[in-house]
């Protein structure tokens, strides 16, 4: 049979100090005024902090717009992120923790579509680039393809 040590509010309402401080700032235990040992805080950390401990994919500045197979990974990773969180909500978990779960879907899924959305018209930009750049380059001479081109400049 389980043993269960005794808990009341006095033990109690640290842990919910503590857990409201890595709510609201996810390096609450990193400062320096922190007087938990290293252990102490790795353990509070992994088992009292409500955000998803999930990857976070690459910035757009990471990505180049001219390739379009950078932005299907941008897509690739933005998916598997969505589904590890997906995979966190349990049944047994409690209700604020499923709420704050739902909460960041919603959030994630808004930011999903419009990397999707970016990623798309990124894509169809770079082939459109590339068919013009190509029938350029089967049809003028240099000097023309020069002439086409500071003419277009002009209107970027």
């Amino acid at each position: 049979m389980a043993s269960f040590p005794p808990l009341n509010s006095d033990k109690l309402l640290p842990l919910k100090v503590v857990c409201q401080g890595l709510k609201d700032d996810p390096a609450y235990l990193d400062r320096p005024d922190c007087p938990y040992s290293p252990e102490v805080r790795d353990w509070l950390k992994a088992n009292l902090s409500t955000r998803p401990a999930v990857a976070v994919p690459e910035s757009e500045s990471d990505v180049d717009l001219n390739d379009p197979e950078s932005w299907d990974d941008i897509s690739k990773k933005a998916l598997k992120l969505y589904s590890d969180l997906e995979k966190l909500a349990a049944p047994g978990n409690d209700v604020g923790e499923n709420i704050a779960i739902i909460k960041t879907k919603a959030a994630l899924l808004e930011r999903l579509i419009t990397v999707g959305d970016k990623a798309l018209g990124h894509k169809e930009v770079a082939e459109f680039k590339r068919i013009v750049l190509g029938i350029m380059d089967d049809v003028m001479s240099p000097d023309q393809r020069t002439s086409v081109m500071e003419k277009l400049e002009r209107f970027a």
